[in-house]
């Protein structure tokens, strides 16, 4: 499908003068004048609540965010996703939306529903399901692309892509998430094959794996044999639940994995005052529990956090196990 130049801000590819998060962040600023409902997203999320709750080892941020409701209470049934119109596709996209076109293959958007000050979507230029077979290379690249302040996300299509869909990533700033910003620095080496090491990391909600090597083509073999590791331990055909961070630092990349049990607690299907609207993708593993009500901001207690971490995330002995038949 031919691309509307109207749409494009500007083009990055290997030839570009300036970097990809200086492209990005003149895109905010240019879009925040002309799309009004980016620049009322951003103005609301000035007035955003957040709190952070610590017990032992458990240590989570909250952030109240009524404008997420969007991603939040999205409606995952296949049948219906089928038959609405695809927002990420070209064609779809608010007349107001331009992007960056990143080496003809993603378009980077401003996120007009932001988490971060500064958050950005990458969306496939053609429509293609969300999936990791084919992507570890894009996925590297970009953040490659846009070190050294921002990670790039993945959010698998059964917990926390709202498109499920439509291949895209999510650009965030890398200080603002728990599990990174710390510099990843609790974290337990599991073994080193080649150029390629694997970590235990704590900090987010659960523990994950990183993959971390400054060698693209060994990292995605690792990275790939990982994935395939984890659907066999768990026994589950295909994709695994997962959500990941990518980053690039000091010439090298990790790639920070968190195995999932399921998406969404049981507290989200609770009727009445029972309900806690909260539907976990990668920044809430990342250790920001994005809230869109504020009654479960203000509520929230230590149980009930534990007992959605039990529900969402593998427990640390399956985390060894995929980490071992690697």
């Amino acid at each position: 499908m031919e691309i509307d130049q109207r749409q494009i801000f500007a083009t990055f590819d290997e030839g570009s003068a300036a970097s990809l998060p200086e492209l990005s962040l003149a895109l905010l600023a240019s879009q925040k004048s002309a799309w009004r409902q980016l620049r009322d997203g951003y103005a609301a999320l000035e007035g955003r609540l957040e709190r952070r709750i610590e017990e032992d080892e458990l240590a989570v941020q909250l952030q109240c965010n009524p404008q997420r409701i969007v991603s939040t209470g999205a409606v995952m049934d296949p049948a219906v996703i089928r038959k609405r119109a695809c927002f990420l596709c070209r064609p779809n996209l608010p007349r107001e939306q331009q992007a960056i076109l990143y080496q003809h293959r993603f378009l980077v958007l401003c996120n007009p529903f932001p988490i971060f000050a500064a958050h950005f979507t990458v969306a496939g230029v053609e429509h293609l399901p969300q999936a990791l077979q084919g992507a570890w290379p894009s996925l590297l690249q970009l953040a490659g692309d846009f070190s050294p302040d921002f990670a790039v996300l993945y959010n698998g299509p059964l917990c926390g892509a709202s498109a499920p869909d439509h291949l895209h990533f999510q650009a965030v700033p890398q200080a603002a998430i728990p599990v990174l910003k710390a510099g990843l620095r609790d974290r337990l080496k599991l073994r080193e094959q080649g150029s390629v090491a694997v970590w235990k990391v704590k900090g987010g909600l659960g523990p994950a794996l990183m993959v971390e090597g400054g060698n693209e083509q060994a990292l995605v073999s690792f990275a790939e044999r990982t994935l395939k590791a984890a659907e066999r331990t768990l026994s589950r055909p295909g994709e695994p639940l997962i959500n990941l961070f990518c980053l690039y630092r000091e010439k090298k990349w990790q790639i920070v994995l968190f195995f999932r049990r399921q998406h969404r607690p049981a507290a989200y299907y609770r009727a009445g005052d029972g309900q806690v609207l909260v539907s976990p993708g990668a920044v809430d593993m990342g250790g920001l529990l994005i809230l869109p009500r504020e009654r479960d901001f203000l509520g929230l207690r230590v149980p009930l956090i534990r007992e959605i971490i039990r529900e969402v995330s593998l427990p640390e002995e399956l985390i060894d196990e995929i980490a071992a038949a690697a």
